[in-house]
């Protein structure tokens, strides 16, 4: 009987839940990592993902769609993570939070334009390479 996507979830859910996050596989520490930036992505698109404590392990999941060969997204959460600036991007999420909010006090134009076209960009990138 085939394995399902949710059976592969309930189960490094479970040994999360078990373990912890810390001592859990690589891989599925990646599958998290990816799982929870395509469920972010898609309910409320990049800025939900940098808004919420995902975005804390930005590094992480870029280090993980690199190791997948997620080449397409890699490269658009890379661009998203540069929207930042000089400054660079806070891993304090209170930090990250005044800075989305600043975004949108100089130029939401920008923000809007960037952010809009790298989400669509993701869900482009689900080819053949990004699966």
């Amino acid at each position: 009987m085939p394995v399902s996507g949710s059976d592969i979830r309930d189960l490094i859910e479970a040994r999360w839940k078990t373990l912890g996050y810390n001592n859990l596989l690589p891989a599925e520490r990646d599958y998290i990592l990816v799982w929870w930036l395509q469920a972010e992505v898609s309910n409320g698109a990049l800025h939900q993902y940098f808004y919420n404590s995902t975005g804390d392990n930005v590094f992480d999941t870029l280090l993980a769609l690199q190791s997948l060969g997620a080449t397409n997204c890699h490269r658009i959460l890379n661009e998203a993570v540069a929207a930042f600036g000089e400054q660079g991007y806070p891993i304090d999420r209170n930090e990250r939070i005044k800075r989305l909010d600043s975004f949108s006090k100089v130029d939401s134009k920008l923000k809007c334009n960037i952010f809009t076209a790298l989400f669509l960009g993701v869900f482009e990138a689900r080819g053949a390479n990004d699966r």
